[in-house]
């Protein structure tokens, strides 16, 4: 484990699988859409396709090329199922508001980095009710490549003007622990997608199965 020697000035939330255990909704929903065009996939296959951001997995599932048009049109195809799927489920991950509140009493500066689109972020965290929390939020069409490029932390760290070595980064996905550590930032794991034994082979500051895991102070 990695140590979190100095009190961190800011921390930075994934969202999907990080703010809310939903990975299981969107993997349904991405076998319901590839299912509606024709296409069949093993598990193994998805997982090795899935990552970065939206306009970057379309492509991998279709053989044929296609415009940036057609990639933008499927995509968004395929989050409004996810969003029908998951809307009658949304819930934050236990203890996620109080761990939102504390930090925001204590004057921690809190920001949202995430592979999601807009519609899928506003969807989020308007259910949740924690927009205010976040100072800056930073989505797939701010960036140009996703996660596991540092991109979208270093930028959601340059909105607030704070060094990466001032933030502790909250994320659940392989890709995502890999970006924020590549961004120079801490990080804290979930295991709502990968267990302890998957998390362990990276240097983190903690690993938790809940935000009733952690306290601000041992940031």
């Amino acid at each position: 484990m990695q140590k979190m020697n100095s009190m961190a000035k800011a921390v930075v939330f994934d969202m999907d699988g990080t703010l809310v255990n939903n990975m299981n909704f969107h993997k349904d929903a991405w076998f319901a859409f590839l299912q509606r065009h024709g296409i069949s996939i093993s598990d193994d296959e998805f997982m090795q396709k899935n990552h970065g951001i939206i306009t970057e997995i379309v492509p991998r599932f279709f053989p044929h090329k296609l415009s940036p048009e057609e990639v933008l049109e499927l995509g968004l195809e395929k989050e409004m199922i996810y969003r029908t799927l998951y809307k009658p489920h949304i819930q934050p991950i236990e203890g996620l508001i109080d761990f939102l509140q504390e930090l925001k009493k204590e004057g921690i500066k809190m920001a949202l980095a995430t592979a999601a689109d807009q519609l899928n972020i506003d969807f989020t965290i308007d259910a949740l009710g924690i927009r205010t929390f976040f100072s800056a939020i930073t989505g797939s069409e701010d960036v140009t490549f996703g996660k596991p490029h540092p991109e979208v932390y270093s930028r959601t760290a340059s909105k607030l003007g704070l060094p990466p070595s001032d933030w502790v980064a909250f994320e659940d996905s392989l890709s995502g622990i890999e970006s924020a550590l590549a961004a120079g930032m801490k990080v804290v794991a979930l295991t709502t997608t990968h267990n302890r034994e998957e998390l362990d082979s990276y240097p983190l500051s903690k690993i938790i199965e809940n935000y009733r895991q952690i306290r601000m102070r041992e940031l």
